[in-house]
């Protein structure tokens, strides 16, 4: 009560129980601003949430019940219920020191704690986490054919605690769920990505569903399919399924962990040098599948390499073409290098291990290549870098350091490779 009020109404503030009206003067009459104010707003917010008064003259017997979880009021004022516990639906005066804590009985009535009644346990309204399941094509089992479309149906729903709310009518009761801020997809542990929801939008519904088709995504064999999904709350829930697509996989430099991997090699010796070839492999097989024999053939993706040109002695091999009117294509043999136990570079000369090579360990080997006039000037580098020993082809494409076309005339290719050093002319027609 205060006679301060509202001309003289009586009363600080109100709220209906279970709103949806609250009305609160600023300043709170004789609670005044800051702390005082937050208290009276708080407690007439939580009325709005069916929690009950429980200082002495609101009269709240123990067993008066309310609230979204149905609990008692047994820390009223009224009768003494139990031993009271400090709480912010009972009164106190000013003036105020320090926030009104917001007791148990008070939480479960407004559905933001769980509590326990009559020996069971009730969630607190939003501590539920989303459940997300998994669905398939009805009727298509979890291995497919290959070029078979497969639709993969996600069903998020984040349930809600039931409203037990003893002062609404069962019809009237609005269960409160948090809404699904989003749903994340991954296929074979390829990192998740976001996907849209059958209504286009996240963030506004307790249940979502998203229908997507992925053959276009698995490979052959074992697919793993992830899914996740999270609410406003921050809470997850997840889900997992397993597809086997049949056929061939192939891979161009290694096997993946626990696949079953056949490597082949091929050496092709009906080539030009400076060509350029392109090779795959296929791989057929029969199956009887769903009661059909099904047969199939699967290539591998193209790998293209240039022929190398023959290195006679030395480390480089001729310019080929040459003359030429655009670029040359030369191999390099990349001689081994070695480094002992103080870590100072060894170089071995024409591709041998130095004697006490069994004592060292091979390390890359410095390779650079640069074209200069007759000048004497460099005005391109091809290649500088550090590889370990072996063939590699390269071209010069007949252009300079700003990558113009250099004119007619003789120029000079210059490699170094660790302790060798060779040098090759090429003739440039335009």
């Amino acid at each position: 009560p205060d006679n301060g009020c509202w001309g003289g109404a009586g009363y600080v503030a109100y709220s209906y129980l279970g709103g949806p009206y609250l009305l609160v003067p600023y300043p709170a009459c004789r609670y005044g601003n800051g702390l005082g104010f937050g208290r009276v707003f708080i407690h007439e917010m939580s009325h709005t949430f069916w929690a009950l008064d429980e200082y002495a003259s609101a009269a709240q017997s123990c067993s008066f019940r309310s609230g979204y979880l149905d609990v008692s009021n047994r820390n009223t004022l009224y009768l003494s219920c139990q031993e009271t516990v400090p709480c912010i639906m009972q009164s106190s005066s000013p003036p105020f020191t320090e926030p009104q804590p917001i007791c148990e009985y008070t939480e479960g009535q407004v559905g933001i704690s769980g509590v326990e009644i009559d020996a069971t346990t009730y969630l607190r309204v939003f501590a539920v986490p989303p459940t997300v399941e998994l669905l398939g094509m009805p009727g298509v089992l979890d291995t497919l054919l290959p070029g078979e479309e497969y639709f993969l149906s996600m069903e998020i729903t984040n349930i809600a605690v039931p409203n037990r709310n003893p002062q609404q009518n069962p019809p009237d009761r609005v269960n409160y769920a948090p809404y699904i801020k989003g749903g994340w997809l991954s296929i074979n542990k390829q990192g998740w990505r976001l996907e849209s929801p059958a209504d286009g939008k996240w963030g506004h519904s307790p249940d979502e569903a998203i229908t997507k088709e992925i053959s276009g995504e698995l490979v052959p064999g074992l697919n793993t399919i992830d899914f996740r999904a999270e609410n406003r709350i921050g809470l997850s829930g997840t889900a997992s399924k397993n597809l086997f697509l049949i056929g061939l996989r192939y891979n161009s430099v290694y096997a993946i962990p626990g696949d079953r991997c056949i490597p082949y090699s091929y050496v092709d010796t009906a080539v030009v040098a400076t060509h350029k070839y392109s090779y795959r492999l296929e791989g057929t097989f029969s199956i009887t599948f769903r009661g059909e024999k099904h047969d199939y053939a699967f290539s591998s993706k193209d790998v293209s390499t240039t022929a190398s040109v023959p290195v006679g002695t030395g480390i480089v091999s001729n310019m080929l073409p040459n003359p030429t009117r655009d670029h040359v294509l030369f191999t390099v043999n990349v001689p081994k290098s070695f480094s002992n136990a103080s870590s100072s570079r060894v170089a071995a000369q024409g591709g041998g291990a130095p004697s006490s090579a069994d004592a060292l360990g091979e390390v890359r080997t410095l390779v650079d290549i640069s074209v200069y006039n007759v000048l004497g000037q460099r005005i391109k580098v091809v290649y500088s870098n550090s590889v370990y020993s072996g063939m590699m082809t390269l071209e010069w494409d007949g252009t300079d350091a700003g990558n113009g076309t250099v004119p007619a005339g003789v120029y000079f290719l210059r490699v170094i490779a660790g302790n060798e050093t060779a040098v090759r002319k090429v003739v440039i027609l335009r």
